[in-house]
């Protein structure tokens, strides 16, 4: 009786091997291109959102005459339920958060909370935030009622981009490391930490 000999296995060509390379290779580049394409859409998206929320902000020091949350009038033109703030010039402590609900009963935010960011964390108020940057100023921190860092540097240079400026310390938004923890771990003044792919950094528009 004859023994049957089983047929070879057909392998693959070096020519079939690397167009399969190829093939993987251009997925994994669309997959990445996608993601750069969706992170620099939230990017902008972020950008105007901010500019939205200060000329909101600016709106109303130009009517009431007074920062919103610091407003000692705020419930003589709201009604009671709208606390005071102390009038001192500085939006600073529970004015923080109290900031926003003067700024729904003005009709010029439609949440009495802060706003969530397009690129991850909250906007919210701070005044003083470091020594060498008094006032009032809007931020994007991973917490709702105080500075922690939201953002990996390379988004935080994606949105310096975005507004035209590229220094991490000049121009309209500010990029810091949280209070308490290292700013080489964000940038070092003038490039940013992008080997760095964790949050370490916050970002800050001045309210003038």
């Amino acid at each position: 009786m004859k023994k049957k000999i089983p047929h070879r296995l057909r392998a693959f060509s070096l020519i079939e091997v690397s167009i399969v390379l190829i093939i993987i290779g251009l997925i994994t580049t669309a997959v990445f291109k996608g993601q750069d394409l969706i992170e620099s859409a939230r990017a902008q998206a972020t950008l105007e959102e901010l500019q939205r929320l200060k000329l909101a902000v600016l709106n109303y020091r130009d009517q009431y005459g007074q920062w919103p949350g610091n407003d000692t009038k705020a419930p003589l033109r709201f009604g009671a339920s709208v606390a005071r703030g102390d009038g001192h010039g500085l939006i600073h402590g529970t004015e923080s958060m109290q900031a926003w609900a003067h700024l729904k009963a003005a009709g010029l935010v439609d949440s009495g909370a802060p706003p969530a960011s397009k690129l991850g964390g909250y906007v919210i108020f701070v005044s003083n935030p470091f020594s060498s940057y008094p006032g009032n100023w809007l931020a994007i921190s991973e917490a709702s009622d105080r500075l922690v860092a939201a953002l990996t540097p390379k988004q935080a240079m994606l949105l310096k981009s975005k507004a035209g400026e590229s220094l991490p310390e000049e121009g309209h938004f500010i990029v810091q490391a949280a209070p308490g923890q290292s700013l080489a771990a964000c940038h070092n003044g003038q490039t940013f930490n992008l080997q760095n792919k964790s949050q370490a950094c916050v970002v800050l528009m001045k309210l003038h």
